[in-house]
């Protein structure tokens, strides 16, 4: 088979207090200004050095296992990734209210 694969993403979070302001200008502002980091905005849209890098990936997976349709694949998969991080973050937003509400600090 083939080799493994090992990809670095960073996912920032922009209803983050930091970015908030910026995103009230449009989506995708985020992407492209820290798309450096190699970035996905997890509630927007990818940056568009990403877009590229995954259609180049998508491209190549395609030739070597011969089914055209790996690049929608490839985009459906980090697709469903992301909102299953976002339900993580989800989840520990309510908890962090929730212990908030009744006093109780977490560490």
């Amino acid at each position: 088979m083939g080799k493994p694969l090992v990809w670095d993403v960073t996912v920032v979070i922009y209803l983050a207090d930091s970015y908030v302001e910026r995103v009230a200008t449009g989506t995708g502002h985020i992407a492209e200004m820290v798309a450096d980091r190699k970035l996905v905005e997890n509630l927007g849209t990818f940056s568009l050095s990403a877009v590229e890098f995954l259609s180049d990936l998508g491209r190549r997976l395609s030739f070597h296992s011969g089914e055209d349709r790996e690049r929608s694949f490839l985009f459906q998969r980090l697709s469903v990734s992301i909102q299953r991080f976002n339900s993580v973050l989800f989840a520990q937003t309510i908890c962090q209210r929730r212990y908030k509400l009744i006093g109780i600090q977490r560490v």
